[in-house]
């Protein structure tokens, strides 16, 4: 069932969430964070897709708590600010700028506010997001909420903080994206191994600056990994 309900922040825009609730006994939650100038109703399609293939998970889809700054339109929205970066700010062997490193830091500190009640829950936590929304989800993983898995889907992010938390990552690529390139994926996965983090990651040849259905099919099947795996705890 898809309900939409206002966020948790005042905004002069109603941030929504799009939930699509377990249809059977609730085993976790995934919270998917949409990319920059897209919102919650754009991604919404991909965690229903998600919910549908694993009936045991909730799958909610925020809106960015941030108007989108490429536009007037109040529709778009953005977890931060990219206005001053450029690609080789996110694409360098030495990592990102660190300004870029505190951009994510500040988002993350309001999301995890946000959604503070997901982490008190029993129910384990299970973080996602796609391009921005991608950075988003590493690094609340790796600092700010205890999750058991993160999946990214073509994102971007580099290691500049020690990990306080280690879930298992699973991170999607298409091989054609001339958005966020897939280099880097390359670095993220070089910076994952070096602090010696569980990662898995597939790259669809055949997509671009996108989530294919069969990355959702991977993403899928790594999930009922995830939900099956009797150490699977919070």
């Amino acid at each position: 069932m898809n309900e939409k309900v206002c966020g948790s922040l005042k905004s002069i825009y109603a941030m929504k969430d799009y939930i699509f609730k377990a249809s059977q006994k609730e085993r976790a939650r995934l919270i998917l964070f949409h990319g920059y100038g897209a919102n919650g109703e754009n991604l919404a399609p991909c965690g229903e897709y998600l919910h549908q293939k694993n009936p045991n998970l909730s799958v909610i889809v925020p809106d960015g708590h941030e108007c989108f700054e490429g536009s007037s339109d109040r529709t778009g929205r953005q977890w931060f600010s990219l206005s001053a970066f450029c690609e080789s700010d996110l694409l360098s062997a030495n990592g990102y700028v660190s300004t870029l490193q505190y951009a994510i830091e500040r988002s993350a500190r309001v999301v995890a506010k946000r959604f503070e009640s997901y982490m008190c829950d029993s129910v384990p936590l299970i973080l996602a997001g796609f391009s921005q929304g991608a950075a988003l989800a590493c690094h609340l993983g790796l600092l700010h909420m205890p999750c058991s898995a993160v999946l990214g889907f073509s994102g971007f992010y580099r290691i500049r903080t020690q990990p306080v938390y280690f879930p298992k990552f699973w991170l999607y690529h298409g091989a054609k994206d001339d958005v966020v390139p897939l280099k880097a994926l390359e670095f993220t996965c070089q910076d994952f191994f070096a602090h010696h983090l569980s990662l898995e990651q597939w790259v669809d040849l055949d997509a671009a600056h996108n989530i294919s259905i069969d990355g959702l099919n991977h993403a899928s099947a790594f999930l009922e990994r995830t939900l099956n795996r009797s150490t699977y705890t919070k």
